[in-house]
């Protein structure tokens, strides 16, 4: 997943990566580049998993916000 932030300023981003289980948040790496920050995971259990996006605190609003996506176990996911 790429969150573009090249034309929003300086701010922190937050993430949340759940999976199916709903009850751990998975690890996940985040890589800075020109237009913004670079996500990947690695899927621990096949099912959907959400990623909730905030950037200076406040939620990215759209597809983004709260981004379910049906992956397998051991899939390393990048988007």
């Amino acid at each position: 997943m790429v969150v573009i932030s090249e034309n929003a300023g300086k701010a922190e981003l937050g993430l949340k990566v759940t999976g199916p289980s709903s009850q751990d948040h998975v690890p996940f790496n985040v890589s800075t580049t020109e237009r913004g920050h670079h996500v990947t995971y690695v899927a621990m259990e096949t099912g959907t998993y959400v990623i909730d996006v905030t950037y200076g605190r406040l939620t990215v609003p759209g597809r983004l916000s709260q981004s379910s996506h049906v992956v397998r176990y051991g899939t390393d996911v990048a988007y």
